[in-house]
């Protein structure tokens, strides 16, 4: 049996925040396709706005905050946080889904090559964070130079645009 065959629980997160036809066209797919394809339980833990280019960075002493927020009605509500990718992989196997097995970090557009660009990734930094508390971790990264993507990608993204209407109010 294989590592990802054993996987139980898995979080997803990503530094192009909520889904996004420009910063983050992929997200909402990626996370219905290891739903559909995959018996892990996965949780969505986000930075609420793009955060790329902050490495393994975390804000000290700031008070970081987790919304839910409801992509759709075939997923469980994601937690958005107004932290950096590394900030929401520490809370979220910390306090929001401490069970998790398995860290998955993207997908992320962009080429996140060589040393620089790795290490001021912000999708890196995540993956990193997840193995610094003990987990397996990947981070996912790749780059198009000829998008042939970019109407399918705004027409699967046009009903999954963050919207503050998709928010869960606090309390409920």
């Amino acid at each position: 049996m294989t590592y990802l065959q054993q996987v139980k629980a898995a979080a997803v997160t990503n530094d192009d925040g909520p889904p996004n036809a420009v910063a983050s066209p992929f997200i909402h797919s990626f996370v219905q396709e290891l739903q559909e394809h995959t018996e892990h339980d996965v949780s969505v833990v986000l930075p609420h706005v793009q955060r790329s280019w902050v490495g393994k960075a975390h804000f000290p002493g700031e008070i970081i905050t987790a919304t839910p927020y409801i992509p759709d009605d075939t997923m469980k509500p994601w937690k958005l946080l107004n932290g950096t990718p590394a900030c929401c992989v520490q809370l979220g196997l910390s306090h929001l889904f401490p069970s998790i097995d398995v860290v998955i970090a993207g997908p992320n557009l962009g080429c996140n090559i060589s040393s620089i660009f790795a290490l001021s990734s912000g999708t890196v930094g995540a993956a990193f964070e997840g193995a610094s508390l003990e987990r397996k971790a990947i981070a996912v990264s790749y780059e198009i130079r000829k998008p042939r993507h970019e109407a399918a990608v705004k027409e699967a993204n046009r009903d999954h645009k963050y919207d503050q209407n998709l928010l869960v109010p606090q309390g409920s």
